[in-house]
């Protein structure tokens, strides 16, 4: 085995592996991104995420409803976990169907876009083709950006971090 990187520009860090290749094992998505739904109901993953993306789980993404108003986009190794944990709380089971039912699968495409189906758009209030996708460590939130300035205007000063 052998140390094949370093903590990477954009919060991946890099594990010890055999072989030369390599394996991504944590994720720091922290931008913004104002994005356009097109005709065949599909998102372009900006570039500076896509290739991060695209190497890790194979490229395999999950989206899911959350019932924040937004859908959670994810590498599908993140999904795993996020499932494991939710099959193992048996408090609330509409919570449970609707995380582990309320999903779909794909890939990132050669162009850099993941569909977005929508049946999930509906059910999340995403109805215009704006939206904002935003980085949260290891996944993303996919708002409408309406819903979304409507959610942060809610903040007040007592939501905020001290110090920060």
């Amino acid at each position: 085995m052998k140390l094949v990187g370093c903590l990477h520009y954009s919060g991946v860090f890099w594990n010890l592996v055999e072989k030369g290749a390599f394996m991504l094992s944590n994720f720091n998505f922290d931008n913004m991104y104002d994005i356009l739904l097109d005709e065949k109901n599909r998102i372009a993953i900006p570039k500076k995420d896509r290739s991060i993306l695209k190497n890790s789980s194979s490229g395999e993404i999950v989206i899911f409803l959350r019932n924040n108003g937004c859908l959670n986009i994810c590498p599908y190794s993140v999904w795993e976990k996020i499932a494991d944990k939710v099959q193992k709380n048996e408090k609330n089971m509409q919570i449970r169907k609707k995380i582990l039912h309320m999903k779909h699968k794909t890939k990132i495409d050669s162009q850099g876009r993941i569909s977005v189906p929508k049946t999930l758009r509906i059910l999340a209030n995403i109805l215009t083709r704006e939206m904002t996708l935003i980085g949260i460590g290891d996944k993303f939130e996919l708002w409408s950006s309406d819903a979304l300035a409507e959610d942060l205007s809610k903040s007040s000063s007592d939501d905020y971090i001290d110090g920060v």
